[in-house]
């Protein structure tokens, strides 16, 4: 799979993730509650998944994709991450290829 391949698929899982958000969001303004319920865990669960597939195909052992879409708030909050002594701040799909690729190249040097 090439890199833009693999960022397209990143780019989709987490529109996904920011679709669910703005829909539970948009459900806790209308009924003036937070949302709990079945369909709000299957939409959890959906989303989960598809990061789980997807993280899966993309060989990350490590969970950096369910850390850069939950912890780093999909770059935004722009936090380091690495190996040893070579981290950056993760801002990017870009970057997170990049961190992926690190630590799976950790993993083969290990071998």
């Amino acid at each position: 799979m090439t890199k833009r391949e693999k960022k397209i698929l990143i780019n989709q899982v987490v529109e996904l993730h920011k679709e669910a958000s703005r829909f539970t969001c948009s459900i806790n303004e209308i009924i003036g509650v937070a949302t709990e319920g079945p369909f709000c865990e299957l939409l959890d669960k959906s989303v989960e998944t598809s990061i789980q597939l997807l993280a899966s195909i993309l060989g990350d052992n490590d969970e950096n994709l369910f850390w850069y879409i939950f912890d780093n708030d999909c770059g935004v909050n722009q936090r380091e991450a690495g190996l040893r002594d070579n981290h950056r701040p993760i801002k990017t799909i870009k970057d997170l290829l990049w961190l992926i690729d690190v630590m799976n190249g950790a993993k083969n040097e290990d071998s």
